[in-house]
């Protein structure tokens, strides 16, 4: 995870430590021109690039994965396709498929934007009365400056015109909402094409738990390598799931240190937020991140995050205690009920909270299940077989791999079930 800062001058930005924890491998300042621009590193992608990355048309900072590009360095690749067209800046950006936040700016326009599902925390600031804007990994770093801050929302991208401060936003990806695909066919190729780019077993861990989302993770990781680290903790899980997994992989139990200390920082040094921070997962995750960072040695972590929210819409999860935008059945029009990831406002939150806190230990979270290849596949699936069972998709890929899973969110178990026929 790498922090990143633009602002038009550096005055007003204070203590950067939290920035600086966030890409633990070099930290590099640069000012000129076009204003003020920071940046600390965390590379995962071949060989490290230092940033701020300039071309010659301007100054990128960037911060995330992104798998357009499979012969070097992701951040490097972008810079070059960058130049003094908005119209080109916009289309390359639209074009990028991973977990990312960036800022571009040139002569004519600051833009910036976060992913399709707001994966990578961006905040900022404009004032066209004031001429200014910042823009941070971390809002406090804004709100230091502005006494105000604001999310990058999830699928925009923001266009600051110099000339006189004006900003509008254009819509990322456009979507395509045909259902017209009567199988999984699809959206199995590219959720397993979505972990083979994210899973390096070198750098790489992930989360595991008795779940769907990520025994479909730990599935699917299983088809290209069985040397890796998943870790586990039983508190919360089905036992006799947990233990047919072990059998197929052997994932790391834990036990850690309590988190209090670290989440007290956490919300006094990057947002005051109880919706991030009071909630239960957040001991967890912190102990988790912090048992990768110290004991396996890692620096990316391979979650779940999004599975709930954009393949079920939580229908039936939790005694129907949540209730998603589609209210259980997804229409012949989506429509009429995209984006509903958000609709009980949890992906945001948590892909935020997990940012910070992966941040906070100098690690990076990647998502396969927000990948956008993956979700534009789902989409294109028929109605009839979205609605035809729980996040039926991965229940397929479960039985076809079989691999044990409990059918439903407390249904029947299968442990190496007979695959039913890959197009349904």
């Amino acid at each position: 995870m790498c922090g990143i800062v633009y602002s038009q001058s550096k005055n007003g930005i204070k203590d950067l430590v939290t920035i600086k924890r966030r890409g633990p491998e070099g930290f590099k300042e640069l000012q000129n021109d076009f204003g003020y621009f920071a940046h600390s590193l965390l590379n995962t992608i071949a060989e490290p690039v230092a940033q701020p990355l300039t071309n010659k048309h301007g100054v990128l900072l960037y911060n995330g994965s992104t798998y357009n590009n499979n012969s070097g360095n992701d951040s490097k690749w972008l810079s070059e396709q960058l130049d003094d067209n908005l119209a080109q800046t916009i289309d390359v950006i639209r074009s990028l498929r991973g977990e990312y936040a960036l800022v571009y700016v040139n002569d004519t326009h600051i833009v910036f934007c976060a992913d399709e599902f707001h994966q990578r925390n961006l905040w900022y600031y404009v004032s066209q009365n004031e001429r200014e804007c910042t823009v941070s990994s971390i809002p406090k770093t804004v709100s230091d400056k502005h006494s105000s801050c604001w999310y990058c929302e999830e699928n925009k991208i923001y266009v600051v015109d110099k000339s006189n401060m004006s900003i509008h936003t254009v819509q990322n990806r456009q979507w395509n909402f045909d259902q017209k695909i009567n199988h999984f066919d699809y959206v199995i190729e590219n959720f397993d094409k979505a972990i083979k780019e994210r899973h390096d077993s070198k750098i790489t861990t992930n989360l595991h738990s008795s779940g769907h989302d990520s025994g479909a993770i730990d599935c699917a990781t299983l088809k290209h390598t069985n040397n890796y680290k998943s870790i586990v903790t039983v508190s919360g899980e089905i036992k006799q799931i947990l233990n047919e997994r072990y059998k197929k992989h052997k994932f790391q139990m834990f036990t850690t240190p309590p988190a209090q200390k670290e989440k007290q920082y956490l919300f006094e040094n990057t947002i005051d937020s109880y919706q991030i921070w009071q909630v239960g997962e957040v001991d967890l995750l912190i102990q988790m991140y912090r048992y990768i960072s110290e004991n396996n040695k890692h620096k990316v972590v391979l979650t779940g995050n999004g599975g709930d929210e954009i393949y079920n819409d939580w229908k039936g999860q939790h005694n129907n205690h949540f209730k998603g935008r589609t209210n259980g059945c997804f229409p012949e029009n989506l429509q009429l009920v995209w984006p509903w990831f958000n609709y009980t406002g949890r992906l945001i939150p948590n892909n935020q909270r997990a940012d910070f806190i992966a941040g906070w230990f100098g690690l990076e979270v990647r998502n396969p299940m927000q990948d956008q290849d993956v979700v534009q596949a789902w989409l294109n699936t028929t109605n009839d077989i979205k609605n035809n069972g729980y996040k039926p998709w991965v229940e397929h890929y479960l039985k076809q791999n079989h691999y044990p899973f409990a059918q439903g969110s407390y249904g029947k178990t299968h442990f190496g079930s007979e695959p039913t026929a890959k197009t349904l």
